[in-house]
């Protein structure tokens, strides 16, 4: 069995880097020392791998958050806000009979039922376990939950914030 968390070095610094650091291993141990700028040059290289290969998890666990009115008989609870594109993921609870208003899609919108229905205007009925996919530029029109509710929803910004 391969172990795929390995990394090879070749992945990580260029050949021309790799072919110094060698020429730099091969010679006498006064001289071995790698220059500032090969210094920079590899460190910049890991600094960069890093960056590109780390990833900051993100657990919610239930019983945390804190669930927000965003309009008669619905709640939101934020999962993640991402900063540099304002794009979040939450959770939408509704009570039974609570309509979401009719919406625009300026961004791409993904939504999972957990747990009761939605009913969209245009037909569009959803129950627990559905997959909904809305892409920007699309509208939706009142949708509707018959009994409780629950839908995690992922999209850019501006969607469903408190009322004033």
């Amino acid at each position: 069995m391969s172990d795929t968390t390995t990394t090879r070095y070749d992945q990580v610094l260029d050949e021309e880097t790799l072919l110094l650091l060698g020429d730099a291993a091969l010679m006498p141990s006064a001289e071995a020392r790698p220059t500032g700028a090969l210094r920079k040059r590899v460190m910049e290289r890991l600094d960069q791998y890093v960056a590109d290969t780390s990833q900051d998890f993100c657990t919610v666990r239930s019983e945390q958050g804190r669930w927000i009115q965003v309009g008669p008989k619905i709640c939101k609870k934020l999962l993640f806000h991402q900063a540099h594109t304002g794009a979040e993921s939450f959770l939408l609870r509704a009570e039974p009979g609570a309509q979401i208003p009719s919406h625009f899609h300026e961004h791409d919108e993904h939504c999972i039922v957990l747990e009761g229905e939605l009913v969209f205007e245009n037909g569009v009925h959803l129950k627990a376990g559905d997959y909904h996919f809305a892409p920007a530029g699309t509208e939706h029109g009142i949708g509707r939950c018959p009994g409780p509710a629950l839908v995690y929803v992922q999209t850019g910004p501006g969607v469903f914030h408190p009322e004033p």
